[in-house]
């Protein structure tokens, strides 16, 4: 048996398959995008550089620095995926409490999840 359709159902078909495929993209496109909000956030909130004894953090990679902060064994602190060779040292960058930047020297931190 065959079946025929007016131009005009073939026409309202097409248009209500159109709107329901752009509903489509625009809810993938929303899912993708509180996606990479999600992992931006478990991104820099996911590595820590945790002190092994006490230790001097600096606001520049060296030890003829500024001294800004001393972390306690235990202590931990983001690790921003930078690490700087200068002078005798190894230097992770890390952010402090208050958001400022600074290095510590990777002799007396380990890098952990946080």
């Amino acid at each position: 048996m065959l079946v025929l359709f007016s131009v005009d159902e073939v026409l309202d078909f097409a248009h209500a398959v159109c709107f329901i495929l752009t509903l489509l993209m625009v809810l993938v496109q929303v899912l993708l995008s509180l996606l990479v909000i999600i992992l931006h956030h478990y991104a820099d909130a996911a590595t820590c550089a945790c002190a092994t004894d006490a230790v001097i953090v600096r606001d520049a990679p060296g030890v003829w620095n500024d001294q800004v902060h001393v972390m306690y064994p235990g202590w931990c602190l983001q690790y921003l995926g930078v690490t700087i060779e200068a002078g005798d040292y190894y230097w992770r960058r890390i952010r402090l409490g208050d958001g400022d930047i600074a290095y510590v020297p990777s002799n007396w931190v380990t890098i952990e999840s946080c």
